[in-house]
């Protein structure tokens, strides 16, 4: 990629600084240095960023929480969170929150679909998102840290290693950092995306086999290269311009991210995700400025591209999304041509 003209280095530090201040820009994201704060290792909780969203949005449970076991409430939160983990990955253990004995604590809020839900709306401002920049971990001496970590009310849900082509190597060389390491630890066990990314390149890992290879790491690219919007930004700018900002990390919480086989789980490639949103935006457009619901769409897709998926994924959206206080579908029908076709989507939705 030729240098953004503008910036006066190009390196990867340059990269990492263009980076973090587009998620504080476009997303609001509280960019910190992670040698500066106090971070929960074992568990991967910024408890600084957790405290002050429990004390935003339940200060009477956090009190009474306090009263009942004094300096050591973080003790007793990490002990339930462990459990939690136990029995289902961080992204449900985020939807359904933890109980401490007769509390039960929201970990996560979610935008209303209804326009008079006005106090959902208020906790869902309420969120809290930082952008962690040099996670360190474990004890070995080289590739000891993490570029950007990202996370919601303190819980570590993204992490990315970032390359620039001709001084640190591209996209393959952050794979080989990510297989080198041993990701049997938290920080690569509990988010629910795992990013390596150069000036031109974006590849995802939701979940790591046994062993895990640089098969995990699929194609997250807009197209087949990708192109800068403008000649100050790198082609890789969707991530931090639309990927990465929280109301998409929430959306694939609520209403993307599923179990699959043994502890993985299902995270939507760029094209899925890129499909339902046109398909649902123009729906909402067009039922807000005419009132009616009379449109076709065709969605084009190639052998193994996950289609079945994007109709599970999309119908999942259809049925939240609302124009004012009024639900669009009061029902979804799915219909197939093939046998197999209906076997296989009627397991993708179950």
């Amino acid at each position: 990629m030729a240098k953004p003209e503008g910036l006066t280095e190009d390196n990867e530090t340059q990269f990492e600084d263009h980076f973090c201040n587009k998620l504080d820009v476009n997303g609001g994201f509280r960019v910190r240095h992670e040698s500066k704060i106090d971070t929960d290792k074992e568990l991967c909780i910024y408890f600084e960023d957790l405290e002050e969203f429990l004390e935003s949005t339940q200060r009477d449970k956090l009190r009474a929480l306090k009263e009942q076991f004094s300096v050591q409430w973080k003790e007793q939160f990490k002990q339930a969170f462990r459990e939690a983990l136990a029995e289902m990955p961080l992204f449900m253990v985020l939807k359904k929150g933890v109980q401490i004995n007769e509390l039960h604590f929201d970990l996560i809020y979610f935008k209303p679909e209804r326009e008079s839900n006005s106090a959902q709306q208020s906790l869902y401002k309420r969120n809290r998102y930082t952008a962690i920049r040099q996670w360190y971990f474990g004890k070995e001496v080289q590739n000891k840290s993490l570029d950007i970590v990202l996370s919601i009310n303190g819980f570590v849900v993204v992490t990315i290693e970032l390359k620039n082509q001709g001084t640190s190597g591209d996209y393959t060389k952050a794979i080989e950092q990510y297989l080198k390491r041993d990701l049997s630890l938290s920080i690569f066990q509990q988010p629910f995306l795992h990013i390596v990314c150069d000036n031109d390149t974006v590849k995802m890992a939701a979940a790591f086999g046994d062993p895990p290879s640089e098969k995990d790491f699929r194609d997250f690219n807009q197209e087949l290269v990708n192109v800068p919007k403008n000649d100050r930004e790198y082609p890789v700018h969707y991530l931090y311009d639309e990927i990465l900002l929280p109301d998409s990390l929430l959306n694939y919480i609520k209403s993307y991210l599923y179990q699959g086989s043994g502890k993985s789980w299902i995270f939507p490639r760029y094209h899925q995700q890129r499909a339902t949103r046109k398909v649902v935006n123009e729906i909402k457009k067009r039922v807000q400025e005419t009132g009616e619901l009379d449109v076709r769409f065709l969605v084009q897709h190639s052998t193994g591209s996950g289609k079945s998926n994007t109709i599970v994924w999309m119908a999942q959206n259809l049925r939240d999304v609302c124009v004012g206080d009024k639900s669009i579908f009061d029902s979804i029908v799915v219909l197939t041509d093939r046998i197999n076709l209906d076997d296989q989507i009627s397991k993708d939705f179950q």
